[in-house]
């Protein structure tokens, strides 16, 4: 009877237990390296939010860090990746710009030290009633952000780490301030908070951003034609689906050709042919959140204190809108008349032209509902700040490839959250002060977690529940007093999969 291993067997035996430890090692290592990548860009970026804040402190002057997220050229977008290094953030600093002192003259000055906040020139919103203003060219606020980038590009590791998201809530298309969040009946769309939303049933998630143009929104454009999308926190506006992540056409606006700061009828600036700017070119990569146009910025004040940007601020600028209707700027004709400024712009004929992107934000507007304390107001993007005292960017490991992971697919909750972390967020106080931390994907010993209750994915599609319960991105009492927490440091799956993340 045989007894013991032969030396032979005993060298085979060892050999596999060495291959093993070894793939043990290198995956031990991997999620290391992936921890380290995570969590140093955190670090750096909460350096570049306090250089920025220094920075406006010692300047005097308003200073900001803009942010910037492109998916890879190619890929579906539903999940943001970072596979191109689209990933960016700069601080803004003082601009040169250009400034009308009188509209109606067309006089125009060029100032510095000033922060480059889009604008129309000569005063008042486009369209504002018995005040009808001319519109500066867009090209004016390239310009002065041109010149206001200040210091390094700051680029995430590119395939490495990304954006999980810039802020605490994707809104979606709610687009009307008494309406339901859009798709209407669609329990997992929106809103969805940094974390996401995971749908059960197709075993996907649908996280913070992304592009998903082929879920068409029930609101519509001033031609009472064209559907509105839902893309991330934006819409496709007028230029058709969204594929590979690209702009699917080209977009000139008009420009300013005398060079005097605002745009008139009277020097032909909006005859035929007279859009030459070019604002985007068809195949170029679409940002979800574009740097150059304060999509989503942090505003640094002498003072020290911080705030948050008035998200999509170009867009909204440039496509302001009156009574629920997007103004869709967008089907060739000239502008005619003495009320081109106004009346045109929700005319039948809808007459209008491309000046910008204004056709790319909610159709309902918070730049009106900004002014009026008993207008609700509801961004793309909100805060949970009247809970938190702070705001919150999450980074994470770059997106997944392969068996369906750039569109969200996923055996269980649990394989997506481990998709997206390690996950660290860098929390920014309006005081000032500035910290990052690591968001656990499991509940601290010790520590009970429960659930506001009535809070679930079906909730979202009752308009009586957000009107009641969610009117400004915060959970709130019937006075609108907060009530509840949300949670910001664990990422648990039942905050992907009942769509609650708010502690009593």
């Amino acid at each position: 009877m045989r007894r013991g291993f032969t030396l032979v067997e005993l060298l085979v035996v060892i050999a596999i237990l060495g291959v093993g430890a070894g793939m043990i090692s290198s995956m031990g290592f991997k999620r290391d390296e992936r921890r380290a990548l995570v969590q140093g860009a955190a670090t750096e970026l909460a350096g570049v939010l306090r250089q920025a804040r220094a920075y406006a402190m010692d300047r005097n002057i308003i200073a900001a860090v803009s942010f910037n997220i492109a998916n890879a050229p190619g890929s579906s977008g539903w999940v943001l990746n970072n596979r191109s290094g689209g990933h960016w953030y700069q601080i803004v600093g003082a601009a040169q710009m250009r400034v009308g002192s009188d509209a109606s003259l067309g006089t125009q000055s060029v100032q510095t030290g000033h922060f480059p906040f889009p604008q129309r020139l000569g005063g008042g919103w486009l369209g504002d009633s018995g005040n009808p203003s001319y519109e500066s060219a867009i090209r004016l606020h390239v310009e002065a952000m041109g010149s206001a980038w200040y210091g390094d590009r700051h680029v995430l590791p590119k395939g490495k780490v990304r954006f999980l998201a810039i802020g605490d809530q994707d809104n979606g298309m709610r687009w009307q301030h008494s309406g339901s969040y859009q798709p209407a009946g669609s329990n997992f769309f929106y809103p969805r908070p940094w974390f996401g939303r995971w749908d059960e049933t197709g075993k996907r998630l649908y996280p913070w951003g992304g592009y998903q143009p082929q879920f068409k929104g029930t609101a519509t454009y001033a031609d009472n034609t064209t559907k509105a999308s839902p893309t991330a926190f934006f819409y496709e506006g007028k230029d058709g689906p969204i594929t590979g992540c690209t702009h699917p056409s080209d977009r000139l606006v008009y420009d300013d050709s005398t060079g005097d700061g605002v745009s008139k009828e009277t020097d032909g600036e909006y005859a035929a042919g007279a859009r030459r700017f070019r604002l985007w070119k068809s195949g170029d990569p679409r940002p979800v959140v574009d740097a150059a146009w304060l999509d989503l910025y942090l505003v640094f004040y002498p003072d020290g204190t911080i705030a948050f940007g008035m998200p999509l601020t170009l867009r909204r600028i440039w496509g302001e809108q009156r009574g629920g209707s997007m103004r869709c700027y967008g089907d060739g004709q000239p502008i005619v008349g003495a009320n081109r400024h106004y009346q045109n712009f929700k005319s039948s004929s809808n007459n209008v032209q491309l000046i910008g992107p204004g056709d790319r934000c909610s159709p309902r507007d918070p730049v009106d509902e900004a002014f009026s304390p008993d207008v609700q107001r509801m961004f793309e993007v909100s805060n949970y700040l009247s809970h938190t005292g702070a705001f919150y960017i999450t980074l994470g490991p770059d997106a997944q490839t392969g068996d369906g992971a750039d569109e969200g697919r996923f055996d269980s909750v649990q394989k997506a959250i481990d998709s997206m972390t390690p996950m660290f967020r860098v929390c920014i106080r309006p005081s000032g002060d500035i910290t990052w931390f690591e968001v656990k994907k499991y509940a601290p010993t010790g520590t009970t977690v429960s659930w506001v209750p009535g809070i679930t994915a079906t909730s979202w599609s009752n308009q009586a529940f957000i009107q009641g319960s969610y009117p400004d991105g915060s959970l709130r009492n019937a006075d609108l007093s907060p009530r509840g927490r949300p949670v910001v440091d664990m990422l648990l799956p039942e905050m992907l999969t009942q769509a609650n993340w708010w502690m009593p």
